[in-house]
């Protein structure tokens, strides 16, 4: 089973989406892990409204990319607020990134994983531009519990309908 780790940064809204998406990827069959070494697979939900969140979505994408090229991480897909408003500069200054989800795009967060599994990507993953944004790419850079990390190295841990934090 592949495990996905997964990183939310920002304001509430962004940790509601993180919930919504761990719960897509559970339900195909994915394991959540908490601890990002241990992950193939991290998913950065970025913020990017003030030049503060810019940047500390960009070093987390940057921290992850350590992981990719030194540990068990094989694939990074940023999605969120950073990726909606940047997407261009996130692809070209980024190439570390494997997938773009657009927030329109939460609910395929499972068909963003399975598909940078299968490497695919190329042209195929430039559909999402023709239909005005808020979409899929993947591709163009090469009862349970779930738990996530929040800025600031928080994690949390959510079980069926209650939450934890664990700092």
């Amino acid at each position: 089973m592949t495990k996905v780790g997964f990183i939310s940064l920002g304001c509430v809204k962004n940790l509601t989406d993180t919930e919504v998406m761990l719960r897509k990827l559970h339900d195909a069959g994915f394991e959540i892990t908490p601890d990002e070494s241990e992950a193939e697979i991290i998913i950065v939900n970025t913020c990017g409204f003030i030049e503060s969140a810019k940047q500390e979505s960009i070093d987390n994408i940057l921290d992850i990319a350590w992981l990719k090229k030194n540990g068990k991480c094989k694939h990074i897909i940023a999605t969120g607020c950073l990726v909606e408003r940047y997407r261009e500069e996130v692809l070209s200054e980024l190439p570390e990134v494997d997938a773009l989800v657009g927030l329109g795009a939460r609910d395929r967060i499972a068909e963003a994983v399975e598909a940078v599994l299968r490497g695919e990507g190329g042209d195929d993953a430039h559909a999402e531009r023709a239909h005005g944004g808020h979409g899929l790419e993947v591709g163009l850079n090469a009862g349970t519990a779930a738990g996530i990390r929040t800025r600031d190295g928080e994690y949390i841990r959510r079980l069926k309908h209650r939450t934890f934090l664990f700092l």
